[in-house]
């Protein structure tokens, strides 16, 4: 993994196009694992994180941990196999929180449950 990360970085800043970058991780992955994969791609300049299979994990504490402790923004979540159908847009609702990492989670439950707000 560390090689490619070499490789996307050199890439990335001796590109004459904006590339946004976003870092895929699976929601059934244990924390330790999402943390070793964010820790290796790093060098990159992420733009957010897409986080995969949430319609299979059983908690959301290990993304929420993950996202929040490395302040990486959820921009994409998935929920389920077909493509682009089970992608959504991370967002939040207006709830009167001054607290802006709060509000991206109000998305995530409904996702989960397989409610569409």
């Amino acid at each position: 993994m560390f090689v490619l990360a070499e490789k996307l970085s050199a890439l990335v800043h001796n590109v004459r196009v904006k590339i946004k970058s976003y870092l895929v991780l699976s929601a059934t992955s244990q924390a330790r694992v999402m943390q070793e994969t964010v820790e290796h791609f790093k060098r990159i300049p992420l733009a957010g994180c897409i986080f995969t299979k949430l319609d299979e994990c059983l908690s959301l504490g290990e993304i929420i941990n993950v996202a929040v402790q490395n302040a990486l923004p959820v921009s994409y979540l998935t929920n389920g196999q077909r493509v682009p159908e089970d992608i959504d847009v991370a967002g939040c609702k207006e709830n009167g929180s001054p607290r802006r990492s709060s509000c991206v989670w109000l998305t995530v439950v409904p996702v989960i449950s397989g409610i569409k707000t």
